[in-house]
């Protein structure tokens, strides 16, 4: 057959590769577009579990962390109790041991009973003597009572014992017992902290000192006397 008119074979064969090569390119452009995708996706799948990945790792060591702080408290507080078990059992036992080897002192009676009135105290404070070496001391702090040693009470004069008997009437007239009882709690709660032993240790001596100087100008003696008594 003849070409149609105004056309040529060339121009039809032309017209065809056109349309191959067109055909070829859209394939791969389709492919490559498809591939993008894929990889797209990938990454937006990705996203995610990294995120996961990193909130489990963060619930595990906060899961973790309070486990080992969980273990830490309860190792704290069992400390705590067995030191304040040990204090309390060492006490009775000693309370029991001094009660068993004390007797009533009746000749001081009345001297502890007019210092105390001059003292400002209102209650009645009873005084023991103990064949123990222990004391001067106060024993019992719902009813507080003088612990005296029989050997000192025999060594030294009335006027000499006076000094003695008001430092232990201005410990209970102060509370220092009852701020004792709080410092050996504060120190078996915090028993790891050096500084709330020292702090103990500094309230113990300055109570120990007020006492001293409360004596001194109380009783209006001079404070060597009052040192040789409490060296005797």
């Amino acid at each position: 057959p003849l070409p149609a008119l105004g056309s040529s074979p060339f121009e039809s064969g032309d017209t065809a590769e056109v349309l191959r090569e067109t055909a070829a390119d859209d394939d791969s452009k389709s492919e490559d577009s498809s591939r993008f995708s894929l990889a797209e996706g990938k990454r937006v799948t990705e996203a995610p579990r990294s995120t996961e990945t990193l909130g489990n790792s963060w619930e595990r060591g906060h899961f973790e962390g309070a486990v080992i702080r969980k273990w830490l408290l309860v190792g704290w507080g069992l400390a705590s109790v067995c030191f304040l078990a040990v204090t309390v059992i060492r006490t009775s036992l000693l309370l029991r041991r001094t009660l068993a080897t004390t007797a009533e002192a009746p000749d001081l009676q009345t001297r502890v009973d007019s210092l105390a009135q001059s003292l400002g105290l209102r209650r009645k404070i009873s005084v023991r003597m103990t064949t123990l070496p222990l004391g001067p001391a106060v024993m019992g702090v719902i009813r507080p009572s003088i612990l005296l040693p029989q050997r000192l009470i025999e060594c030294l004069p009335d006027q000499d014992l006076d000094p003695i008997l008001a430092h232990e009437l201005i410990h209970i007239r102060r509370g220092d017992l009852w701020v004792g009882l709080l410092r050996h709690f504060a120190c078996a709660v915090w028993w790891f902290h050096p500084l709330v032993w020292k702090a103990g240790n500094a309230v113990r001596r300055g109570a120990e000192e007020c006492c001293d100087e409360e004596v001194v100008s109380s009783l209006d003696i001079t404070p060597s006397r009052y040192a040789r008594a409490l060296l005797q």
